[in-house]
């Protein structure tokens, strides 16, 4: 079936669809074009392919991750669940370089999370004026400073991985 969209332009619309195949948006037959913006359809939604996973297991696995972010910003409070992804990031590398016995820079950390040494910094004052980090400073070199989690670092990311792990 074709139809003439609002710049007189034939398309073909497919059958039973008030959708224009070659725009990728719903049209209503009173639609100026403006209107109906907000039904735009995403380009990555229109072939669409059923998941392999059932949705059961798909709203399982999705309740595991709202429950392993509610633990962590519970037990981080709230000053430190706000500073979000990235400080995660930093003080995890932090609990693994601790019990391995090593100790990292914050050029290892931010080579290891892909973070910029700039943004790194800032995230590490941050870490170290709430008193979850500190830093053994490098005579020199602000990039090789050593980071070592402080006793309540230590003690609030033991108690958060505990409890992730036990999802």
């Amino acid at each position: 079936m074709l139809k003439k969209n609002n710049e007189n332009k034939r398309v073909r619309k497919r059958k039973g669809s008030n959708r224009d195949e070659s725009e990728g948006k719903y049209q209503s037959p009173d639609s100026t074009g403006n209107a109906n913006d907000w039904q735009r359809t995403p380009d990555w939604a229109i072939n669409y392919v059923t998941p392999t996973i059932p949705v059961s297991e798909l709203v399982s696995v999705a309740r595991k991750i709202e429950r392993l972010q509610h633990i962590r910003e519970e037990n981080l409070g709230d000053g430190l669940a706000g500073l979000g992804e990235t400080a995660w990031k930093i003080l995890v590398q932090l609990v693994i370089a601790t019990e391995e016995g090593k100790s990292m820079s914050l050029l290892d950390i931010s080579g290891r999370i892909s973070l910029p040494e700039t943004i790194a910094v800032r995230y590490v004052n941050i870490l170290e004026t709430n008193g979850h980090i500190v830093r053994l400073r490098h005579p020199t070199d602000q990039g090789a400073d050593h980071l070592q989690l402080t006793d309540e670092g230590h003690s609030i990311m033991r108690k958060t991985l505990l409890e992730l792990d036990k999802i």
